[in-house]
């Protein structure tokens, strides 16, 4: 008889090594976010995709050709557009949870850092870029295709005029993610990708969406009691957009300002530019570049921490779903990390920040010399 061997462990960390195929095949609720280990070791909180064959859009006329929102103007530059979302990138940094998930926890003695998709949330907070929204949820992409967005109030009404909708159905498979440029925005600090549940498609200036051999268009006659129906499904859209703090600070902020940090941000991105040249673009704009560090108030960030006191990490932990975490340590060691002193900055108020906290991967970038 040969010899018996002891049977093989493997530890959950190991287990959530790169597999794109966890967004599908899962034992995890509908409106659970997988935590995915992706191809650089970061992780991804992304929307379940088990039994989903599609992804959605929803447009209420549709559009020949489609483009995202950087190309529908048809400028050849885009100097201002490209400024405006790299403004936003440090604010939304500024936040100690971004940085904190940004830098890394530890969990069951491992590090775990987060993926922080800076340009898909621009996307979703009122700025112009290179991708094409659409979600996992069918129901969402009815409430898009059935509403009407006024600018000038930021708000949405149905769709009450007689005239043609679109419905878009996009084929995805296990391959999607890596040929087709699809990315996931999934669960953030910030509220409106993961109530949406969001994924973009990166797109070039000649592209049009209805070319894609995946996508599939349904057109509709638009019906007025079907769209105040939807419409108050989603209560008017506060379901899907609701008050946050990202939200609030970007509307209050100052308009045609830019921080000199971003100019020289923009600057490092783009090395062939001519920086005399795009200095006085944005000043024959009527833009104005001045010296301070975009951020939130300490007023903003302190409804943040009156949320914590009130249990925002406790609800934010449990939409997650952590692979092979059957006896729940995983999930034991998350919820525990706002009470550990290491990482009190991020949730006390009191507590300063650490030196280092700009070490992660998204604080790098920005802050190259730190």
């Amino acid at each position: 008889m040969g010899k018996r061997h002891p049977p093989l462990v493997i530890s959950p960390h190991r287990a959530l090594k790169f597999n794109p195929f966890q967004i599908f095949f899962n034992d995890a609720d509908d409106d659970k976010f997988v935590m995915t280990r992706l191809q650089s070791g970061r992780y991804s909180l992304k929307p379940n995709l088990r039994n989903r064959c599609y992804l959605f859009r929803g447009q209420n006329k549709y559009f020949n050709p489609s483009k995202p929102s950087m190309f529908r103007s048809g400028a050849q530059r885009f100097l201002l557009e490209n400024i405006a979302y790299q403004e936003m990138f440090y604010t939304i940094y500024s936040h100690p949870l971004v940085q904190l998930l940004d830098a890394g926890i530890v969990l069951q003695g491992h590090k775990f850092s987060f993926e922080m998709n800076l340009y898909g949330l621009s996307q979703h907070y009122y700025n112009k870029t290179t991708l094409m929204d659409m979600t996992s949820s069918e129901e969402v992409a009815k409430f898009f295709a059935v509403t009407d967005y006024s600018a000038d109030n930021d708000c949405y009404t149905p769709h009450i005029q007689k005239g043609i909708g679109v419905l878009y159905y996009y084929e995805i498979g296990f391959d999607s993610f890596w040929k087709d440029q699809l990315r996931t925005i999934g669960l953030q600090v910030f509220p409106r990708s993961f109530l949406q549940k969001g994924f973009l498609r990166d797109m070039s200036k000649t592209e049009n969406f209805n070319d894609f051999p995946k996508v599939s268009a349904v057109k509709f006659y638009h019906n007025a009691k079907i769209s105040r129906k939807i419409f108050d499904k989603f209560h008017g859209g506060k379901d899907l957009f609701p008050i946050d703090i990202l939200e609030k600070h970007w509307k209050n902020r100052s308009n045609n300002v830019i921080s000199q940090v971003t100019f020289d941000y923009n600057a490092r991105n783009n090395p062939h530019d001519n920086i005399l040249r795009n200095r006085r673009e944005m000043e024959e704009k009527g833009w104005r570049i001045a010296d301070y560090s975009p951020s939130f108030s300490s007023d903003e960030l302190h409804s943040y921490y009156q949320d914590i006191k009130n249990g925002w990490w406790e609800e934010f932990c449990s939409k997650i779903f952590i692979p092979v975490d059957r006896d729940g340590s995983f999930m034991k060691d998350m919820l525990s990390i706002e009470n550990l002193p290491e990482y009190g900055w991020a949730f006390k108020e009191e507590v300063n920040r650490p030196d280092d906290f700009k070490m992660g991967m998204v604080g790098k970038k920005l802050y190259p010399t730190c």
